[in-house]
């Protein structure tokens, strides 16, 4: 397992409640820690140029923080849960990810250095039914299906009476690929 991070990344943003905050912005910074297991990374070859896998790259994460930091929001938290969301999209093996995003000078009105706001999700859970350890993205909190078993349609090859089933016993929870696939019987 290796914790790959980007630290101290600066951005010029229009994030914030006040509208004169939107209209001229501020200066943020932005820490992204991710825990992955990259025992299988390598570089492959793919149409002539080089192609980092079974790892998170770090280059795509700067710029996928960099795309979403560009898109104007009233609430930091929000684009905390943003970038948290495209990683999901673009990395299945995250374990684990912390975030710390911090406003230079906030406007309140006297001398701060900054204002942050910091995120962690541990993705890493024990399936509900062998017990054995595996990575669900699933988040009831902010209807997030980017889990793997919702994106590869792993459920929908599940008799629809035996997902119901499931649904009950394991409250909605992700089930391992394994247990998947021995149910898809």
């Amino acid at each position: 397992m290796a914790r790959i991070s980007l630290e101290n990344m600066r951005f010029h943003a229009h994030h914030g409640l006040y509208e004169e905050e939107r209209l001229i912005g501020n200066n943020f910074i932005l820490d992204v820690w991710i825990e992955t297991n990259t025992q299988l990374a390598t570089v492959i070859m793919e149409h002539d140029m080089e192609k980092v896998i079974n790892t998170v790259n770090y280059e795509l994460v700067y710029d996928i923080c960099r795309i979403e930091m560009a898109k104007p929001q009233k609430l930091l938290e929000t684009v905390i849960e943003e970038i948290i969301y495209r990683l999901k999209q673009h990395f299945p093996n995250m374990l684990t990810i912390q975030m710390k995003l911090r406003k230079l000078n906030p406007p309140l009105g006297g001398l701060i250095e900054f204002a942050a706001v910091s995120d962690m999700k541990n993705f890493e859970k024990l399936c509900p039914r062998c017990e054995k350890h595996m990575i669900c993205y699933l988040d009831h909190d902010f209807n997030d299906h980017t889990c793997w078993c919702e994106q590869e349609g792993a459920k929908e090859r599940i008799h629809p009476r035996t997902a119901q089933l499931m649904e009950q016993q394991y409250d909605g929870n992700c089930l391992c690929a394994k247990c998947l696939k021995e149910l898809e019987g």
